[in-house]
C-alpha cells in the first residue's frame, strides 16, 4: 500500500512539472516573437537634435558681429578686472547693440580716444550682479529694482566707505523689455549663458547725473514748486519742527527714501489759483496763528499728528509726504514708480502703505494717489478726490534719489 501511495504521487508532481514547463515554453515562445519594434510606432521625420540653454559664456557673446562697439569699449575698459574683484557667480548684462552706441553718437574714433574711466563708467552701469531670466522678469507686475556694478563716493554725501549705487528699475511689458520706464528692446531677444544671461538693448542707458532739487533748479517750469517747498520749510524752522522738503528733494541720506515725485508746473499752480510766490506766501500766511503753526495733537486714532503748512497740504501727495517716513524704521526705501508700475500695479499701488503708524507716535504713511489706465496713458488723482484724473505732461524723468513725473494741467486738489 505504502509503494502505492508513492507511485500515485510521484506521477502527480511529474503531471504539474509538465504543465509549469508548457507554461514556460509558451512564454519565451511569446517573448522571442514580439520585439521593441512590434510595440512601438515608427518614428515619423528626423529626430530634432537637443540644444542646450547655454553652450558659452557672457563673454564670447560679446564677441558677436552685433556687440562690436560694445567689445571695442569693453577692450579699452578695466572691466574684466571689476568683475573678476567682484567676484560673483553670474551676472545679467543689458548689452548695448551697434546701433544703441551709433544712436547715441559714439564711433569707434570716440571709443578710442575715450578716457578709461568714462568707459568703466558707461559699462557698469549695464551690467547686474545676478542670473535674472526672462521667466523671472515676466511674472512681474512693474519693475524690478537691480544694482548695477556702478558705484559713486561722491552723490548726495554719499563716502567712498558708503557709497551711492546706481539701480536699473527692469521689467516686462507685452513684447518689451523695460528698463526705468522705457522700451529697451522686444521681447525674447536675449540669449541665456553658462555664467548669466544676456539681453540685447537697441539704446544705450544713461545714468542719473542729478538729484529731484537739480532738477527742479535746472527747469524754470518749477519755479513756484521750489518757492512753495522753501515757503513751507521758512514756517517750519520758525516752529522748530523737524520737516524740511528741500532736503528730502535733494537727496539727503538721513531720509533713505527713493521716491516718486509728481512735480507740478508754474501751469498747475496758476490754473489752481497761484499765480506768484507772494499768492502762496498769502496762503500760507492766512492759515497761520499768530504766525505759528497749530500745536501738535493726538487724532482720534491716538496718533501723534504735526500740523502741516496749508500749501504742504495741497502738495504732500505730490511724493512729498514719502520724507514723513523716514524718522525711524519700518518703511518701504525705495518707492520708485516708472510709468511700467503705474500702468501694470496701478490698484496695489493706489493707497499704498509706505509705513505703518504706532499709537501715541507717528501716524501711518501713504501713497495718497490713486493710478488708473486710460488707453495705455497713466492717469493720477488725489486719493478720495471728486475731481476727474490728470494725465502725465512728461514721466519717467531718473534721478539720484527716485524718479520724476510731470504734472502741467493742476495740482492734485482734494
Amino acid at each position: 500500500m505504502k509503494k502505492m501511495n508513492e507511485m500515485f504521487i510521484n506521477k502527480v508532481i511529474s503531471a504539474a512539472c509538465g504543465k509549469v514547463l508548457l507554461l514556460m515554453s509558451v512564454v519565451m515562445l511569446l517573448v522571442s516573437s514580439c520585439s521593441k519594434k512590434d510595440i512601438q510606432p515608427e518614428p515619423v521625420g528626423e529626430a530634432v537634435p537637443y540644444t542646450p540653454p547655454a553652450t558659452r559664456k557672457w563673454q564670447a557673446i560679446m564677441k558677436d558681429p552685433s556687440y562690436t562697439y560694445w567689445n571695442a569699449a569693453w577692450r579699452r575698459s578695466r572691466m574684466d578686472t571689476l568683475v573678476a574683484g567682484i567676484g560673483a557667480a553670474y551676472y545679467t548684462i543689458f548689452m548695448a547693440t551697434d546701433k544703441a552706441f551709433t544712436d547715441a553718437g559714439w564711433t569707434m574714433a570716440k571709443i578710442s580716444a575715450a578716457d578709461t574711466a568714462v568707459l568703466d563708467t558707461l559699462l557698469a552701469y549695464h551690467i547686474v550682479p545676478g542670473f535674472y531670466r526672462p521667466d523671472n522678469l515676466s511674472a512681474l507686475r512693474g519693475s524690478l529694482p537691480l544694482k548695477t556694478l556702478l558705484t559713486s563716493g561722491s552723490v548726495a554725501d554719499h563716502t567712498p566707505d558708503n557709497p551711492y549705487t546706481y539701480k536699473l528699475y527692469v521689467g516686462y511689458q507685452p513684447d518689451s523689455l523695460v528698463i526705468d520706464g522705457i522700451p529697451a528692446n522686444k521681447w525674447k531677444t536675449g540669449e541665456e549663458a553658462l555664467n548669466g544671461y544676456v539681453y540685447p538693448i537697441e539704446r544705450l542707458l544713461k545714468k542719473p547725473e542729478m538729484s529731484m532739487l537739480q532738477y527742479l533748479e535746472s527747469d524754470p517750469r518749477f519755479s513756484l514748486f521750489l518757492s512753495a517747498i522753501r515757503i513751507s520749510d521758512q514756517v517750519y524752522s520758525d516752529n522748530y519742527v523737524s520737516i524740511f522738503n528741500e532736503q528730502f528733494l535733494a537727496g539727503n541720506p538721513d531720509y533713505g527714501v527713493v521716491s516718486t515725485l509728481f512735480a507740478p508746473t508754474n501751469r498747475a499752480f496758476q490754473n489752481s489759483g497761484f499765480n506768484t510766490a507772494a499768492d502762496i506766501q498769502a496762503y500760507v500766511d492766512n492759515s497761520l496763528v499768530d504766525g505759528y503753526l497749530p500745536y501738535a495733537d493726538y487724532d482720534s486714532n491716538f496718533f501723534f499728528v504735526q500740523p502741516v503748512t496749508a500749501i504742504d497740504s495741497l502738495l504732500l501727495p505730490h511724493g512729498l509726504e514719502e520724507s514723513q517716513a523716514a524718522s525711524g524704521g519700518g518703511y518701504i526705501t525705495d518707492i520708485s514708480f516708472f510709468t511700467n508700475d503705474l500702468l501694470q500695479n496701478g490698484p496695489a499701488l493706489s493707497g499704498m502703505l509706505i509705513k505703518p503708524g504706532q499709537m501715541y507716535n507717528n501716524p501711518p504713511v501713504l501713497v495718497s494717489l490713486r493710478f488708473s489706465n486710460n488707453n495705455g496713458k497713466p492717469m493720477v488723482q488725489r486719493l478720495g478726490s471728486a475731481r476727474p484724473p490728470l494725465p502725465l505732461a512728461e514721466t519717467n524723468i531718473k534721478v539720484l534719489n527716485g524718479v520724476i513725473h510731470v504734472v502741467d494741467e493742476s495740482l492734485l486738489l482734494p
